[in-house]
C-alpha cells in the first residue's frame, strides 16, 4: 500500500479497483483512490494498494426434501427407507419410476 497524498475534507474521492488475477480460491484486486478538489479543479492520485482475497470453501448445505434433512441430520441413514417413510406420509402408494426388474427408469 502506498500513500502519495492525504486527501482534505470536502474534496470528492474516486475509487477505482480490477481484478488483476483470479484463482481458485482468492483474486488479486488492484486499487486506486484519487482524491480531487473541486474549487481548483485539481485531481491528483492519493492512494493505490494491491488486496488479496482469499476464501475459505466451507460450503453451507441446505437441504432441499426431507429426505435431505434425514440425511443432513443422521436421522435416517439408507436413502430408500427415508423415501418409503416420505411416501408413506404423504400417502403415495404407487411407484412410479420402478421397472418390472426393480430397477429405477426415466
Amino acid at each position: 500500500m502506498t500513500f502519495l497524498q492525504p486527501i482534505h475534507i470536502g474534496e470528492l474521492i474516486t475509487l477505482r479497483s480490477s481484478v488483476n488475477r483470479a484463482f481458485n480460491t482468492s483474486m488479486e484486486v488492484h486499487m486506486k483512490v484519487w482524491g480531487e478538489n473541486l474549487v481548483q479543479q485539481h485531481k491528483y492520485k492519493s492512494n493505490e494498494a494491491y488486496y488479496t482475497y482469499q476464501v475459505f470453501n466451507q460450503a453451507i448445505v441446505v437441504p432441499e426434501t426431507i429426505d435431505a434433512m434425514r440425511a443432513l441430520t443422521g436421522t435416517e441413514q439408507q436413502g430408500e427407507r427415508s423415501i418409503q417413510k416420505t411416501d408413506q406420509a404423504l400417502g403415495i402408494t404407487k411407484e412410479f419410476l420402478k421397472s418390472k426388474e426393480g430397477v429405477l427408469t426415466a
